[in-house]
């Protein structure tokens, strides 16, 4: 029965039709040699016949195989590199959020990503999309780990500056004339390990860039993009979880405030 349903369905799709074809063939080729119906010298051309149409599919494999390899090298150059996949820079752009319904944004104060698409943010809210912020508390024990962290920073009003800044924007953001979406922010009171872009999660053509916070160091943070739900369903939901943990974490401290 199963083969009877692969067969089907082979059919249907268009597949392995070679195959079956050399089956049935050779079938006949059986039939009629075991009742003597037709002279051997037909037999012969038939298994002649068979074994062309087994060439002539192993042959099509190869190709098929050779030409899928040589797109495989040229991708990757025969490797998978890191590099491949972290880049040194942001991945995101006004396009990220065109036509997002939900947005989450998680970070230490996200005030680099408020800035530059504060006005694609506000688009989004008019046309009804939930948008939720999730920053650092500035708190004095929050602040002091940021400078620890820091390579330069000697300061905790720095870090509380960025943070008032980055609310003033939301504050800017929420107050968008006639807006249909809703605006809702919580406060870690921790640095996060990493920042997370989340466009439309659990939707087929959702996003998520991770962005991974680095020590003592200068250099740009490593980001990388999580594919959608389709493509890369257990860090899509990995990543989604962590907002989400960290969202209920804050509102059980009485952290979470709609806009």
């Amino acid at each position: 029965m199963k083969f009877l349903n692969e067969f089907l369905t082979d059919l249907r799709n268009g597949e392995n039709i070679d195959v079956y074809l050399t089956l049935l063939v050779c079938a006949v080729i059986v039939i009629l040699d075991v009742f003597g119906v037709v002279e051997s010298a037909i037999v012969t051309a038939a298994i002649l016949l068979t074994l062309g149409l087994l060439s002539f599919g192993t042959l099509a494999t190869r190709k098929t195989l050779a030409i899928l390899n040589d797109s495989l090298q040229k991708v990757s150059g025969g490797k998978v590199h890191v590099g491949d996949v972290i880049k040194p820079h942001s991945l995101i752009s006004s396009d990220t959020f065109a036509s997002a319904t939900t947005i989450l944004l998680s970070g230490v104060t996200l005030l680099k990503t408020t800035q530059e698409y504060t006005h694609v943010l506000v688009k989004r809210l008019a046309a009804g999309a939930t948008i939720r912020f999730m920053i650092v508390d500035p708190v004095d024990s929050v602040l002091d780990d940021l400078v620890l962290r820091s390579w330069a920073v000697t300061d905790r009003d720095f870090h509380r500056n960025r943070t008032n800044q980055v609310k003033t924007l939301i504050d800017h953001i929420a107050k968008t004339a006639n807006r249909t979406g809703k605006v809702e922010v919580a406060y870690l009171p921790f640095h996060p390990s990493f920042g997370m872009v989340i466009i439309d999660p659990n939707q087929p053509h959702g996003k998520c860039f991770v962005e991974l916070y680095h020590h003592k160091s200068s250099e740009p943070n490593p980001t990388f993009e999580v594919k959608a739900i389709v493509d890369d369903p257990f860090w899509c939901e990995f990543f989604q979880k962590q907002f989400d943990d960290l969202w209920k974490f804050c509102e059980s401290r009485e952290r979470v405030g709609t806009l």
